[in-house]
């Protein structure tokens, strides 16, 4: 019997490539990004859009097994790529203003201007995303119908809609006209907008880092709770009486005003002079303020109406100022006992 020789050779083995596999550009972005550290990081992603972020965050979670060879091709690249770069930043937007007006007719330099404002709104308008459409719906609410529609228009759509669906049909029907005559954004107006952006996103922090902790969210949760809310706030206050005070302070909000009963609301407008709601109402929704205005005589209701009407446009400082004076007095007259607010509704079953 003839014996073989059984040793296994190099030959004889599967050819296995020695070059590690090429990374995508998500997988690059994402490798970067795991060795810039957290805070680093997460200031670059600031600038990323929301959908790049969620792809760039997927490949993070799940990037593993990752060559030395390949971590360093890709630095290597981030660098020279870098060091093309010539270094110049762009031009403020006065500079841009004053040089195109300069050297242009008047009205193509306002439509170049323009332009670059949209593209700077929009990259700004793409934060927002991230937030809610019922925070965002607050920030806005005082705003003049004209600064609502262009913050709208330049909102991405799926964020728009979600905000639009906490209009009224009315109000809804107006902003949408309102959007389809927008041919260019004036400069004054788009000073506002931006400056707007900001807002939204310094409330969004402010809440988010502040005020939209435990006692808010119990707040939110409470109101939208279908049961029985004022069984709920006993237990609450069984456990802790000081807790249930500053869930109810918190409930003290402009437009807790609306759940009052007729008799609590003919005791509220003795106290709150016409002048005073006219300010307040400026800024309040279509809903809030026809709540108010049924409430009152028609012939008064149709006065302050008017006297709503003459007042124009608002400063949304004096309209919170003049919210928080009428919450200011229903406070007092609450605790002297001569109304009896109502913090949130229960429901009725017939």
């Amino acid at each position: 019997m003839e014996n073989k020789d059984t040793t296994i050779t190099d030959s004889d083995l599967p050819s296995v490539s020695n070059e590690p596999l090429a990374l995508s550009k998500v997988e690059q972005a994402a490798l970067l990004l795991l060795g810039m550290g957290e805070e680093i990081a997460a200031g670059v992603l600031r600038n990323f859009s929301r959908d790049e972020v969620q792809k760039v965050a997927k490949v993070m979670s799940t990037l593993s097994d990752i060559k030395t060879t390949q971590a360093k091709d890709v630095i290597e690249d981030f660098f020279n790529d870098f060091k093309q770069h010539s270094g110049i930043h762009g031009a403020s937007k006065n500079f841009i203003d004053n040089m195109l007006n300069s050297a242009l007719d008047g009205n193509i330099a306002k439509g170049l201007v323009a332009d670059l404002y949209g593209d700077e709104i929009k990259n700004k308008m793409q934060k927002l995303q991230w937030i809610s459409a019922e925070i965002l719906m607050k920030s806005i609410a005082n705003e003049h119908a004209k600064m609502q529609s262009v913050f709208l228009a330049y909102l991405p759509a799926e964020t728009s809609s979600e905000i639009f669906t906490l209009f009224s049909e009315k109000t809804r029907i107006d902003l949408l006209y309102r959007i389809t005559q927008i041919e260019e954004l004036e400069q004054n107006v788009a000073d506002d907008l931006l400056e707007l952006i900001e807002r939204c996103a310094t409330e969004y922090t402010e809440n988010k880092n502040g005020s939209l902790k435990g006692i808010k969210q119990v707040v939110d949760i409470i109101n939208h709770y279908g049961g029985d809310k004022s069984a709920i706030m006993h237990s609450l206050k069984e456990k802790n009486s000081d807790v249930v005070q500053q869930i109810e302070n918190d409930m003290f909000d402009f437009y807790v005003i609306a759940n009052q009963t007729e008799q609590t609301l003919e005791l509220i407008h003795q106290h709150i002079t016409h002048d005073l709601w006219a300010v307040a109402l400026k800024g309040a929704t279509p809903e809030f303020k026809q709540d108010i205005l049924k409430s009152l005589p028609k012939r008064l209701a149709a006065d302050l109406e008017s006297e709503i009407k003459e007042l124009g446009g608002m400063p949304i400082s004096v309209v919170k100022n003049a919210q928080a004076e009428i919450m200011e007095t229903l406070r007092d007259l609450n605790r002297r006992g001569v109304i009896e607010l109502i913090l949130y509704t229960e429901s009725v079953v017939e």
